[in-house]
């Protein structure tokens, strides 16, 4: 769980929701396992984790170029949420002729449920307990020259108080990744193949994302403004690949993000209103030089891969509702486990089930936790996050 936007969210929110008796309608906060340990910086981030397209809908324009159908699964997490996703991509340049360079399509399927925790032995958020949540996301990837992935969810959201009574809403994302494979650009237009030796030709990616949250205008009643964000973040990737028996083995990277998050909400002096644009972000300050500025939540991360296989994270965030902290986790991948022992011929690399392994399955375990205690302020004070594991699963299928 994205811990800075559970604090944001319970501000917006439960400042509207002690003023009346009526249930609110609420959004959960974003989740992955995989962003969660690198700060929470996940707009810019590509991931064949399908947890990936909640943060960013446009993940799935560029997870459906590989034509693969994936599912992440987050298990519950007392009083927090529990999380499942679905995936799957098609490469429409293989079915429609005449299309020079890959053209694809995504559709997937979110569904996390959030459950607000019990403070002092009664239900956070006046008598809201749980929001459940639906949606259907849809992507198109295009790979010519640059990679492009464009995805819109369409998500639907009931709050359950404790009555019970139900209240729903449609809260819609949408968002954009681009990447630039900066080397092989340069590969490209001077023909020349860029390379360390026989076995090692080295990579740099650099990806630009954003993303803009919940951004219907109706909440129920009139009587609580959804809390509609933007998100906009890049990260730079490089690392070394070789290609040995027709595998391309990505032996080791290194991956350095940071995103900027900025409420597009304010009070207007009576009420919580929509602000205009697509967020109050400052590029120099917040993006280039990483200073946190007026309502802009500042996220920051980097990731280290070595074989395909070990994962290692960390990052930290800062923003105007909590404190400053710190994330760390981690991650393996069986398929990527088995290309090093094909490689290394440790397995035989002559053997079929052992190449559907490497070439079509896929099995993946994330875990992350917050460093120190996060705090809100406000109605919200004292509230901890403190040392709670976020895990996940994966199966892919290409």
């Amino acid at each position: 769980m994205r811990l800075r936007r559970t604090l944001i969210t319970f501000s917006v929110l439960t400042s509207v929701a002690i003023s009346t008796s009526e249930a609110q309608v609420s959004l959960y906060p974003q989740v992955s396992a995989e962003t969660n340990a690198m700060g929470g910086a996940g707009v810019s981030f590509v991931s064949d984790n399908a947890l990936a397209t909640i943060a960013n809908p446009a993940d799935i324009g560029l997870f459906s170029l590989q034509g693969t159908l994936s599912a992440s699964y987050m298990p519950s997490i007392p009083k927090q949420l529990n999380a499942l996703v679905l995936d799957a991509g098609i490469e429409l340049s293989s079915l429609l002729k005449g299309i020079p360079e890959k053209l694809s399509l995504g559709v997937g399927y979110i569904n996390p449920n959030y459950s607000y925790p019990v403070l002092q032995g009664e239900n956070f958020s006046n008598n809201v307990e749980t929001d459940v949540v639906h949606g259907l996301t849809i992507g198109l990837g295009v790979d010519y020259i640059v990679k492009l992935g464009l995805g819109y969810s369409m998500k639907w959201v009931t709050t359950k108080d404790g009555f019970p009574y139900y209240k729903s809403t449609y809260a819609p994302d949408f968002g954009a990744i681009v990447q630039l494979p900066v080397l092989d650009l340069i590969s490209r237009s001077t023909n020349l193949p860029v390379r360390f030796g026989r076995f090692a030709a080295p990579f740099l990616n650099i990806t630009f994302g954003y993303s803009m949250c919940n951004f219907a205008d109706y909440a129920p009643y009139g009587d609580a403004i959804l809390p509609r964000e933007g998100n906009l973040g890049w990260n730079f990737e490089f690392g070394l690949t070789t290609d040995l028996d027709n595998y391309q083995w990505k032996w080791i990277s290194f991956t350095w993000l940071r995103q900027v998050n900025s409420p597009l909400t304010s009070w207007g002096g009576q009420a919580y209103i929509y602000d205009t644009g697509l967020g109050d972000f400052e590029v120099i300050n917040n993006i280039v030089a990483g200073r946190q500025t007026g309502n802009a939540t500042i996220e920051k991360g980097w990731q280290i891969q070595l074989g395909q296989f070990v994962y290692l994270r960390g990052g930290s965030a800062t923003g105007p509702e909590v404190t400053t902290y710190g994330t760390f986790g981690w991650g393996v991948r069986l398929n990527g486990f088995v290309k090093t022992l094909v490689i290394f011929r440790v397995l035989d690399r002559n053997s079929d089930f052992l190449r559907f392994m490497v070439d079509h399955f896929g099995l993946r375990f994330d875990y992350s936790r917050a460093q120190g205690e996060v705090v809100g302020n406000g109605n919200i004070g004292g509230i901890g996050f403190k040392g709670e594991p976020f895990e996940s699963f994966t199966v892919i299928v290409r």
